[in-house]
C-alpha cells in the first residue's frame, strides 16, 4: 500500500471505531456503572446537583479541580488514583446534605426561636427567598421559608404606570419642564421641621458597592449627649468625617454591621485620623463592636502598614452570627489569620467576645449614658447584624405646686423628722420614694396625697433601628418594637422603563444578593410600628446630585415605600450624603406632625399654581 493508501485506511478505522464506542454510549446506563454523580454550580464555585456528569467521563483536569472543591490537594495523582480519593468524599457530602435537611425540617416547629449548641445559637431560619425568577434551574441550598417584608407576589403588574403619576415618570427622563417643579427641590435646600434634640443623626455615606462623586458609601454618625457613635466605615469615611461638622475625635464607639468592603475599608484610615488628636485630649480608649473576624482585620491592617499613629483602641466581637442566606449559597469560608496584640499598634487590651442571649437570640453589645444597645443576626450573603439603641426610660417630674401647700403647712414636722435645715429638701424624699399608683404620707397633720395626682407621667426613651445589608431582618422584630426612626436598606427599586421584567423579577433578583427593596423596607418598618422610616444603602446607578432627574428617581423611590407601608410622605425619607435627623422626644415628635401637615397644604398650592 502507499502512504496515501495508508492513511486513508487508518482515518477510516478511527471512524469505525468511534462510531462503535458512541452507539455503545447511547445504549450505556451509566447511572448503573457509576452512581456517584458530580454536581456543579456556578452560584459560588461549591458541587451542587445542577447537571448529572459522570465521574467516569470527566477529564483528569476537571477531576483535579473537583478534588480540590472538596478539600483535597490532587498533586500529581492519576485519573484512577483521583476517582478512588473523590469517590468516598461524595458520598459523605450526599450524607451531609440528607442530614441537613432532616435538620432543618425538624426545627421549623421549634419553639422559641433559637437552638442553643454548646456556646453558639442558631436560629431557626425565618426567612424565605423563593428563587422562582433568579437563574432557573438553580438549587437551593436550604429549604425556602417565607420572608414576611416581600410583596412581589401582590404587584402582579408589569409596569409603575397603575400607581405612579405620570409627571414623575417624565422628570426622570430629563425633562427640561419639570426642573422647577415644588416635589423637585434639592433636599439640602428644604428646611428640616424636625425639632431639635441632642439625639442627632448624621448620613457620611449613603450609597452600596462603591462610592461616587455624589454619594460615599455606608457610615451613620449619631450624635449621644456629646458622643459620637458611628455606625459602619466604608471607604472614605475619614474624608466625610472632615467634610462635616463631626470632630474626629469625640467618636467613642464605632459599631460594624458586617465585613462587606463597602462597610469595614474605611475603618483603618479612620483609626488613624483619630489618633493625631486623641491622646492629647486624654479620652477614653475607642471602642470597635462587630461580628467575628473583625478584630484580626484591623490588626493586619495596621500591622502590615505600619500604623502606629492609631490611637487607644478595644475591639469587641459578636460571636455565634449565624449564616442565614442558605437557601441561595452556601456559607463562604473566612479568611483564618492569627496575630498576637501588639501595644504599638494601638490596641491596648484584648476585647470582650461577645455571646447571644440564650433566651432571645440576641447580643447584649453595651451600655452607656443611658442607652442600651443590642445586635441581631440578619439575612445576607455573610453573617451580618443589625441595631438597636434604646434610652432607659425617665421618671416623670414632681408636680411641685400640687403639694407645695401641704408642705409648707407641716415645715415644722418635716425638719423635726427629717433634720433637714430647709424643708424644701423633702422634695427629693417624695420623689425618691415614688410607687406607680402608690401614696405618700406627709409627717405632721398626715396628709395623704396619690403619687399620680402630683407625679408626671413616666418619660419613655427613644429608640433607634439601624440595619445593615439585608433581605429580612425579622429577628429584631421585637426588640425593635415602636422605634422612633429606623434606618433600613433599599439597594434597588423598580424604576420603569430602565428596569423590564416587572417588580418581582427585581425583587427576586435583589433577595437573592441578600438586599431589599424600598417596599420591603416599608413593609418592616410598617411591622414594627416605626415613626420614621430613613432609606439607605441606595445602588450606584441612582446619583445623588441636584439635577432634577436625579432628584425625580429618588422621589419614586420614596413614594414606593410609602404607598408600600401605607405612610404619610413626611414618614419616609431618602437619605443623602450629610444628612441630618433629629431623634425629638415625644413632645418634639407631635410638634412636626402639625408642622409637616401645614408643609403639606402650602406644597398643594404650590403645585396647583405650578400646573398653572
Amino acid at each position: 500500500l502507499s502512504l496515501k493508501g495508508l492513511a486513508i485506511l487508518t482515518l477510516y478505522l478511527l471512524l469505525c471505531s468511534k462510531a462503535y464506542n458512541l452507539s455503545r454510549l447511547r445504549n450505556c446506563n451509566f447511572q448503573k456503572i457509576c452512581p456517584i454523580k458530580l454536581y456543579e454550580s456556578k452560584l459560588d464555585g461549591t458541587i451542587d446537583n445542577q447537571k448529572d456528569i459522570s465521574i467516569q467521563r470527566k477529564t483528569v483536569t476537571d477531576l483535579r479541580k473537583m478534588y480540590r472543591m472538596l478539600g483535597g490537594t490532587p498533586g500529581i495523582l492519576r485519573k484512577n488514583e483521583l476517582i478512588e480519593k473523590i469517590t468516598p468524599l461524595l458520598e459523605k457530602r450526599i450524607e451531609k446534605k440528607a442530614s441537613t435537611s432532616n435538620y432543618l425540617n425538624s426545627i421549623k416547629e421549634v419553639q422559641p426561636k433559637t437552638i442553643i449548641k454548646g456556646q453558639t445559637v442558631q436560629r431557626k431560619f425565618s426567612s424565605r427567598s423563593n428563587g422562582q425568577n433568579f437563574k432557573n434551574n438553580k438549587r437551593r441550598f436550604l429549604p425556602p421559608i417565607e420572608n414576611p417584608y416581600r410583596v412581589g407576589h401582590l404587584n402582579q403588574f408589569s409596569g409603575p404606570k397603575d400607581y405612579e403619576e405620570e409627571w414623575l415618570m417624565k422628570a426622570c427622563s430629563g425633562t427640561e419642564e419639570y426642573k422647577d417643579h415644588p416635589f423637585l427641590e434639592p433636599p439640602q435646600n428644604r428646611p428640616s421641621r424636625i425639632p431639635e434634640s441632642e439625639i442627632e443623626l448624621v448620613f457620611l455615606g449613603s450609597a452600596s458597592c462603591i462610592p461616587s462623586i455624589h454619594r460615599s458609601v455606608s457610615c451613620i454618625a449619631m450624635r449621644v449627649l456629646g458622643d459620637i457613635w458611628l455606625f459602619d466605615a466604608g471607604e472614605g469615611t475619614q474624608v466625610q468625617v472632615q467634610r462635616s461638622s463631626l470632630k474626629p475625635t469625640r467618636i467613642s464607639k464605632i459599631f460594624l454591621t458586617h465585613l462587606h468592603g463597602d462597610h469595614v475599608n474605611g475603618l483603618p484610615g479612620l483609626i488613624c485620623l483619630m489618633g493625631q488628636n486623641r491622646e492629647k485630649e486624654n479620652l477614653k480608649p475607642l471602642e470597635v463592636y462587630g461580628p467575628e473576624g473583625i478584630r484580626m482585620y484591623l490588626r493586619t491592617a495596621l500591622r502590615c502598614t505600619y500604623s502606629r499613629i492609631a490611637p487607644q483602641y478595644i475591639v469587641h466581637e459578636m460571636h455565634g452570627v449565624p449564616f442565614l442566606h442558605g437557601d441561595f449559597m452556601s456559607p463562604q469560608n473566612q479568611c483564618n489569620v492569627s496575630l498576637e496584640r501588639n501595644p504599638l499598634y494601638g490596641e491596648i487590651q484584648d476585647g470582650k467576645n461577645i455571646l447571644p442571649d440564650p433566651i432571645t437570640g440576641l447580643w447584649n453589645v453595651c451600655e452607656e449614658n443611658g442607652w442600651t444597645v443590642v445586635a441581631g443576626p440578619m439575612k445576607h450573603t455573610i453573617p451580618c447584624l443589625g441595631y438597636v439603641a434604646k434610652e432607659t426610660d425617665k421618671e416623670g417630674s414632681l408636680r411641685i405646686e400640687k403639694v407645695v401647700d401641704v408642705l409648707n403647712r407641716n415645715k415644722e414636722a418635716i425638719k423635726e423628722k427629717t433634720k433637714y435645715r430647709d424643708h424644701r429638701k423633702f422634695l427629693n424624699d417624695i420623689k425618691s420614694n415614688y410607687v406607680e399608683g402608690g401614696k405618700f404620707v406627709f409627717p405632721g397633720d398626715g396628709t395623704v396625697v396619690e403619687y399620680d395626682e402630683i407625679m408626671e407621667p413616666i418619660k419613655k426613651g427613644r429608640k433607634v433601628t439601624i440595619l445593615g445589608d439585608t433581605c429580612d431582618a425579622s429577628s429584631l422584630e421585637i426588640v425593635a418594637k415602636d422605634s422612633d426612626l429606623v434606618v433600613h436598606e433599599a439597594t434597588n427599586a423598580y424604576i420603569y422603563p430602565w428596569d423590564s421584567g416587572g417588580y418581582p423579577a427585581l425583587e427576586s433578583s435583589t433577595v437573592s444578593h441578600g438586599h431589599s427593596t424600598p417596599q420591603m423596607a416599608a413593609m418592616f418598618a410598617k411591622k414594627i410600628r416605626a415613626r420614621q422610616l430613613i432609606l439607605n444603602h441606595f445602588s450606584p446607578r441612582y446619583h445623588g446630585d441636584d439635577r432634577p432627574s436625579s432628584l425625580a428617581v429618588m422621589e419614586r423611590i420614596t413614594r414606593q415605600a410609602v404607598r408600600a407601608g401605607n405612610f404619610q410622605r413626611h414618614e419616609v425619607l431618602s437619605a443623602f450624603d450629610f444628612m441630618q435627623v433629629y431623634v425629638p422626644d415625644a413632645e418634639g415628635w407631635k410638634k412636626y406632625i402639625e408642622a409637616e401637615k401645614k408643609n403639606m397644604i402650602d406644597q398643594k398650592i404650590k403645585v396647583i399654581e405650578w400646573n398653572k
